[in-house]
């Protein structure tokens, strides 16, 4: 009775715990000596317990910057790659109902980035 129990319980426990719901956001392209600012926007129109952030980029020359900016208008995440260096990380933020902002600047930036927004956790 006891090996029923368990299996059931570890088919169960990813539904009890928060899971991806789907990939809200996904910006990708190659910079060509780009210069100047982007942005890109995303409605979270229900409450996600965390956004995961997966952030990937290799450049060449110049530097690249993100800022994830929530719908209050506050930036809670921030990163800056600066010529021949490769950042790839993955980090969850507190999450919240809205629209947010991504905001991508470049000086001179030539290589290519990835970033992707998930909501996690019960919608």
């Amino acid at each position: 009775m006891t090996l029923p129990f368990l299996l059931l319980a570890l088919l169960c426990a990813p539904a009890l715990a928060g899971q991806v719901v789907r990939s809200e956001a996904i910006a990708t392209d190659k910079l060509r000596h780009a210069t100047g600012t982007d942005e890109s926007r995303h409605e979270f129109s229900q409450q996600p317990e965390e956004i995961r952030l997966q952030a990937q980029c290799k450049l060449k020359d110049g530097q690249f910057s993100w800022e994830v900016v929530d719908p209050e208008g506050r930036i809670v995440w921030e990163r800056r790659v600066t010529s021949r260096a490769k950042l790839d990380l993955q980090e969850e933020i507190p999450g919240s109902a809205g629209r947010w902002r991504i905001a991508f600047d470049d000086s001179e930036a030539k290589g290519r980035y990835h970033i992707e927004m998930e909501r996690v956790g019960f919608p």
